[in-house]
């Protein structure tokens, strides 16, 4: 008679929990950039255009919203426990969510920390905050040498195009930049 031997434990990051936890803090970080915590006395976030009383945010609206701050206390514990802190993906989603939230400086400086790394790199969108943060701060010469840097790398690549089509569009070149 043959003896099993009982399955090895799963590792620890793949327990049910843990990975839910994982899913909900990435959905958190990527949705986020579009949560706004309602503000009662402002009457932000009240239903209907306002005809309803305005409600306090709960707490996991709160509980959303500080997940999505890419400097919040919060985010930085759950990127630590999974090994995400130096991540190039995470680095994207918090330099758009600074874009989302009109911090162009901030994405700019984050983006352009993730591509001295990789100068094409593209994860979570990450060329495309960096070239609509360099439009926004109305960088011409930046964007000008990007543009032509990504076009000489890859001219069949619509990002290349959208970049020279940005700058066209910065320098007012309307036409051009169809």
């Amino acid at each position: 008679k043959v003896q099993r031997l009982p399955p090895p434990p799963p590792p620890r990051l793949c327990l049910p929990s843990t990975n839910l936890f994982l899913h909900k803090m990435i959905y958190c970080a990527k949705l986020g950039r579009y949560t706004v915590p309602r503000d009662p006395a402002a009457g932000v976030g009240s239903t209907a255009g306002g005809s309803a009383a305005a409600q306090p945010p709960s707490a996991t609206e709160l509980r959303v919203v500080e997940m999505a701050k890419p400097d919040s206390a919060e985010r930085q514990r759950c990127q630590a426990a999974f090994g995400l802190l130096g991540n190039p993906d995470m680095g994207a989603t918090d330099a758009e969510w600074k874009f989302h939230h009109h911090d162009f400086a901030g994405a700019l400086r984050a983006t352009k920390e993730l591509l001295k790394a990789d100068a094409f790199f593209n994860g979570a969108g990450c060329l495309t905050t960096y070239i609509c943060s360099l439009v926004e701060l109305g960088q011409k010469t930046e964007l000008f040498y990007y543009a032509h840097k990504l076009v000489e790398g890859d001219p069949s690549r619509a990002l290349s195009w959208f970049a020279v089509g940005a700058y066209y569009s910065t320098i007012g070149k309307y036409d051009l930049a169809r």
